[in-house]
Parts: structure tokens; sequence; C-alpha cells
């Protein structure tokens, strides 16, 4: 699952695959945002990844499918609306964007 899923208020399972990026975003997903759940890795290792079996997958398919899938897709629905209220007009990303343009204007020649 990407991080940038819950933009469409998707919840999902982490995966750590290759990069420390990943490994973080599991745990970002996972504990921070509550809005998924890991597959049981344990460490990160550069290069290969973990590896995870593929009853680890099932289960975790299963708890998002039914155990914890309402409550990760209520709080994956609220970050969607939350970062489609920060893209409208006078939003918090709109006017950062809105800042920054106005900057780099003050920086043409």
């Amino acid at each position: 699952m990407g991080i940038a899923s819950f933009d469409i208020g998707s919840s999902g399972g982490g995966w750590i695959c290759y990069t420390l990026q990943q490994f973080y975003n599991e745990k970002l997903v996972k504990e921070v945002l509550k809005i998924g759940v890991g597959v049981g890795v344990r460490k990160w290792a550069p290069g290969v990844g973990d590896f995870i079996r593929s009853e680890a997958v099932e289960k975790a398919i299963k708890r998002i499918m039914e155990e914890e899938g309402e409550e990760t897709r209520n709080r994956a629905i609220e970050f969607a609306k939350e970062a489609e209220r920060a893209i409208e007009k006078d939003g918090s990303s709109y006017l950062n964007l809105d800042d920054l343009i106005e900057e780099l204007k003050t920086l043409a020649f």
C-alpha cells in the first residue's frame, strides 16, 4: 500500500519491500495513522527486504477485510476528506502553494 492511498479513502496492508522508506511507511500507516495493518515484518533488511510468508499476507488481508476493516476505512475516509479540504481554495496546501509561487515571483529577474 502506498502512503498516498489514504488520499482516496483507501485502507490497506503495509508491505516492506526493498527500501527503508517502505519500512517506515508501514509503521506510519499501521501505528500512527491507523489506516492499515502490517504483514508481520520484524526487521529492515536492506537490498533483500524481509521475507513474508503467504500465510501472513492472507492473515493481513482477512484482518483488513473483516476485523479491522471498518475502523481503518473510516479513518482513511477522514484523511481523504482532510486532503480534499487542503487542496480546495483557501485550504492549507492551496495557500502554501500560493505562498511559494509568490515567493518565487520575487526571485524572478
